[in-house]
């Protein structure tokens, strides 16, 4: 291991620079008499990025907005380039986002900077993971705080340093953490592709209103005549509700799983969670595999579908069904409520003009389509399937999520030398 000395930053290798942040970046923003009013926005033309497409260090590409050619053509040093770093300066202060690919021509809104080396002494990519370091969050939190309402100037990184190892070892730290966050990105990917497919086949299968000789009516639409409607409380062996019961929270315990945490069948940013204590969980109903999670409002009908971890505790906005087995599989539960049909059906039984929840004896009285035998024993292997490559793929997403964030800070303050 090379000798480490003590730097403003910390411990560094004796072989590395620290260099002012100003010496090394092209850095822009949208000028000031630039900015562009609400009425600008148009529905078809150059894309625009704002602050709230910036989310898990990427670009939303699908919710840009929209401006003429003319207010594009206006700003050439912020029209984007493949590999630039963005950064809001603005609101949530040090988002950043990595434009690996470029799909069109875009530019940026005043609340978010521009930024790439111009200098060969630093890698871009390296520089995108100094960003997301300890390092530069430190520094952020300290241009900012006590301020009434923080705002990051383009001076702001004039002075902030970096630490800087020679190119070839930033090129090897920047290889090895974009080779986990791909991985990441992979895995994700796949997830998404099999949660569609498992909705794709469940609504080619279970139709209503396909009128045959041997079609009955029901009070959802026509079914076959082998099929049933029944209640969803007749499905279930036991309800689980901690609405209402507003939990003490800790410092360390058992996360405690709200409607925020619950989106497009995933529980999104954990680290936010609030904790109850052992003893509150021990002394609740505990979460077991194949629960079904749906929130109760805010929004309503979000679902998780339980594999892996069960230590969790269901607390506020949320329901946890869990299914009879008897009567049928759980991930066929959790595609009939996931299915335009389902959503609907519990759509109607909520209640509330601005934000819409279904109370528990409403959420009881949904109706759940049960098809014949032979069609459950046919498609169950395939959802068992599906959901059991998911899970094990969120597996591998939580262990290179850890490598990486243990990595990062180890790499980057050279305790750990790639050579």
């Amino acid at each position: 291991m090379s000798e480490r000395i003590e730097t403003e930053l910390g411990l560094l290798p004796k072989d590395w620079n620290l260099v002012p942040l100003g010496d090394l970046l092209y850095i822009k923003g949208r000028i000031g008499w630039k900015g562009l009013k609400k009425s600008e926005y148009i529905q078809e033309g150059y894309a625009i990025i704002n602050g709230e497409q910036i989310k898990n260090d990427e670009v939303n590409w699908a919710t840009v907005g929209r401006i003429p050619k003319e207010r594009y053509d206006e700003s050439p040093e912020i029209m984007l380039q493949q590999d630039d770093i963005l950064m809001t300066k603005d609101g949530t202060i040090g988002k950043i986002a990595y434009v690996d690919k470029l799909p069109e021509p875009a530019t940026v809104a005043s609340g978010v900077f521009v930024i790439r080396q111009n200098s060969e002494k630093l890698n871009q990519r390296y520089l995108y993971n100094y960003f997301r370091s300890h390092f530069f969050k430190h520094l952020i939190k300290s241009r900012t705080e006590g301020s009434v309402i923080p705002h990051l100037y383009q001076r702001d990184f004039k002075e902030m340093l970096i630490p800087l190892p020679k190119p070839k070892e930033q090129e090897t730290i920047a290889d090895t953490l974009f080779s986990i966050s791909r991985k990441i990105k992979n895995l994700e990917s796949t997830n998404e592709t099999l949660y569609n497919l498992a909705n794709i086949i469940f609504e080619e299968n279970i139709k209503l209103d396909n009128e045959s000789d041997n079609s009955i009516s029901t009070e959802i639409g026509l079914i076959p005549s082998n099929w049933q409607v029944v209640k969803l409380i007749d499905c279930l062996t036991i309800l689980i509700d901690n609405r209402g019961k507003t939990p003490v929270y800790v410092e360390e315990g058992i996360p405690a799983l709200s409607a925020k945490f619950v989106k497009g069948g995933e529980i999104i940013r954990q680290h936010q969670m609030n904790y109850v204590s052992h003893e509150l969980w021990e002394a609740s109903e505990k979460l077991q595999e194949k629960d079904i999670i749906m929130t109760s409002e805010a929004p309503l009908g979000e679902l998780y579908f339980v594999l892996g971890n069960t230590n969790y505790y269901p607390a506020q906005r949320v329901y946890t069904l869990r299914t009879d087995k008897a009567i049928l599989p759980p991930e066929y539960l959790y595609l009939w409520l996931n299915s335009r049909y389902g959503k609907y059906l519990v759509s109607r039984r909520g209640s509330g003009s601005t934000v819409q929840g279904i109370k528990q004896s409403e959420l009881k009285l949904v109706e759940v389509l049960i098809p014949d035998e032979k069609t459950i024993e046919r498609l169950t292997p395939i959802f068992q399937d599906i959901f059991k490559k998911r899970q094990i793929n969120f597996d591998e997403i939580k262990t290179l999520k850890h490598l990486r964030k243990t990595l990062l800070p180890r790499l980057l303050s050279g305790e750990i030398r790639l050579d």
